[in-house]
């Protein structure tokens, strides 16, 4: 999904879905479950992502598996977005936030805070604060590139000023990433 040939590996997930099922590899199935959920995002396919990343949440939260259990938080968040539904959407990431940050988890703390600007745009008011969040998961240098993708497709619909996607901040501009979950959390 990489390379955003998302029907392709869509598929390629289902194929190993099988396979994990055959050899019960209840991992193997919760990641090819996750995976299938991202796929059906970028198609969007909103009502499939979500089922597919709460197959996926059901199985990482009965083995305590902590990465699991995070990225499909934020799965479910992209999808609840997708369907509008942005309450739904923001105790996902709220959520998966708490918990890679308990963890210690950086790149899962930067999906988390991806999705809640996400989530933010669609409040009246947020929009400055959203792009200030989403400015700094963009340069962040353990932000997953997905998350970006993923996070940018709520921002085509408003207006930004024109440096808001290019403007960046450079490291020392940038608050430590303490004080961004801090203020998310805390609004």
């Amino acid at each position: 999904d990489g390379l955003g040939e998302f029907d392709k590996a869509k598929e390629y997930h289902r194929q190993a879905l099988v396979i994990f099922e055959k050899t019960n590899n209840q991992t193997g199935k919760g990641y090819a479950l996750s995976r299938m959920s991202e796929s059906a995002y970028f198609l969007e396919e909103y009502q499939l992502a979500v089922q597919l990343a709460a197959e996926g949440h059901q199985i990482f939260k009965s083995l305590g598996h902590h990465w699991g259990i995070c990225t499909t938080l934020c799965r479910l968040g992209f999808g609840y977005v997708g369907l509008g539904e942005i309450t739904k959407a923001d105790g996902c990431f709220r959520e998966a936030l708490k918990q890679s940050r308990n963890y210690q988890t950086v790149p899962l703390c930067l999906y988390a805070l991806a999705g809640m600007a996400a989530t933010m745009v669609h409040v009246q008011g947020q929009v400055e604060p959203a792009v200030e969040l989403f400015q700094y998961i963009q340069y962040h240098p353990q932000t997953p590139a997905l998350c970006i993708q993923q996070t940018a497709r709520w921002f085509t619909h408003i207006n930004l000023p024109d440096n808001a996607h290019t403007a960046g901040l450079r490291s020392d501009e940038c608050k430590k990433i303490e004080v961004i979950i801090d203020g998310v959390l805390n609004s």
